[in-house]
C-alpha cells in the first residue's frame, strides 16, 4: 500500500531554499524511504525515528545531515518540515529548531 505524499508550504519554501544538490537529496529520501511506510510503526529504522510529542510532526526521517519532519494520517503522509542538523541542533531557515516547546510551530 502506496500513502499519498502532502508537503507543506513552509516545507516547500524549505526545500527551495537548499542548494540543487540537496533538494535532489530530499525528493530521493523521501521518495525510497517514505512511499513504501505501511504503518506507524512498521518501517521504523535507523533513519526513521518517532519524536516526543510536539505538534509539528510525530516522525523525523534523517537523510544525511537534513532532517525531514512529517507526520502519518490514515493514508497520507504530511511533510511539516525540512531542516539540517547540525551537532545536536536542528537548524530550520538557518535558526534553532525546538519542536517540543510550548509553540513548537516558531523556531527560536
Amino acid at each position: 500500500m502506496s500513502h499519498q505524499i502532502v508537503i507543506s508550504q513552509v516545507a516547500k519554501q524549505q526545500l527551495a531554499a537548499l542548494s540543487p544538490h540537496k533538494q535532489r537529496f530530499v525528493r530521493f529520501a523521501i521518495a525510497t524511504r517514505l512511499t513504501n511506510q505501511l504503518d506507524r510503526t512498521s518501517a521504523l529504522s535507523r533513519e526513521t525515528r518517532r519524536l516526543l510529542p510536539n505538534a509539528s510532526a510525530e516522525y523525523e526521517l534523517r537523510h544525511g545531515d537534513l532532517r525531514i519532519l512529517y507526520s502519518v494520517e490514515d493514508e497520507v503522509i504530511r511533510i511539516a518540515i525540512i531542516g539540517r542538523k547540525r551537532g545536536s541542533t536542528l537548524l530550520v531557515d538557518g535558526k534553532e529548531y525546538r519542536g517540543n516547546q510550548e509553540d513548537p510551530a516558531e523556531p527560536t
